[in-house]
């Protein structure tokens, strides 16, 4: 379970307005304030800039969303995971371009899952910048492109 300051961080970094964050996770500005210094005392950097009146992330409060988007998303696959050992069924998602869901990845699939009949594939179609979102956001685990 990540901590709640790191939730924070996440929803500043989405906003980039402290406000609106507080807003978004029913907590005071205050408090965002707080995590937001936690961090920065706990890392040894400073995550954010204003610089006229607009709020940015620094060098360092880009890499720390980077990685902390990586735990994020792993967190949520633990928790399927989870959940799929208690029910018994695996069920993922997986992200494909169309000429790779028309052409190369139906009949592999189709003998996988004739194999595992219990397991449940999602397969989400999209260009290649949704398919990168999904896949950024945790929405999908894997997505498969046809390199241009």
């Amino acid at each position: 379970m990540l901590d709640f300051r790191v939730q924070t961080f996440l929803a500043v970094c989405r906003t980039l307005n402290y406000t609106k964050a507080a807003e978004i996770l029913h907590i005071t500005q205050p408090a965002v304030s707080q995590h937001i210094h936690f961090l920065e005392q706990h890392y040894g950097v400073k995550l954010f800039h204003y610089e006229k009146k607009k709020l940015t992330l620094t060098p360092q409060g880009k890499i720390l969303k980077n990685r902390l988007l990586v735990l994020q998303n792993d967190e949520r696959r633990v928790n399927k995971e989870l959940q799929s050992v208690f029910s018994g069924k695996l069920s993922i998602s997986i992200g494909v371009t169309m000429t790779v869901g028309e052409y190369a990845i139906a009949d592999p699939l189709s003998a996988l899952l004739k194999n595992h009949p219990d397991w449940s594939i999602h397969v989400i179609f999209g260009n290649t910048q949704k398919l990168l979102g999904l896949l950024e956001a945790g929405t999908i685990c894997l997505c498969v492109i046809k390199k241009q």
